[in-house]
């Protein structure tokens, strides 16, 4: 995974204070595989509940500005099947926690 030690505790930091502790974040696509080079943050957010959009975007907003990066988000709510595109991002996928 290409991300730092201050990096991942940064967003786990950010998700959680406006998301809750319960919500499980997972980075996906370029920054997931240590091969990859550039690109953006990409991450899966694993909720109980729903998130609103305002939620995801102060989210997104304070993201970009601690790293410095770009930040797509992706929401999947447990329990529930995952879109395609979310099968996809979950295969690949790789907890921030276990990297912390």
């Amino acid at each position: 995974m290409r991300l730092t030690p201050h990096q991942i505790s940064e967003t786990l930091r950010i998700v959680r204070a406006v998301a809750g502790d319960e919500v499980g974040v997972l980075v996906y696509g370029s920054r997931a595989r240590d091969d990859g080079r550039g690109g953006d943050l990409d991450l899966v957010l694993q909720c109980d509940r729903p998130v609103s959009r305002m939620a995801l975007a102060r989210i997104t907003v304070a993201l970009e500005a601690a790293l410095n990066l770009p930040v797509d988000l992706l929401v999947h709510h447990r329990g529930t099947p995952p879109t395609p595109f979310q099968q996809i991002a979950l295969a690949q996928a790789v907890a921030l926690e276990r990297a912390a």
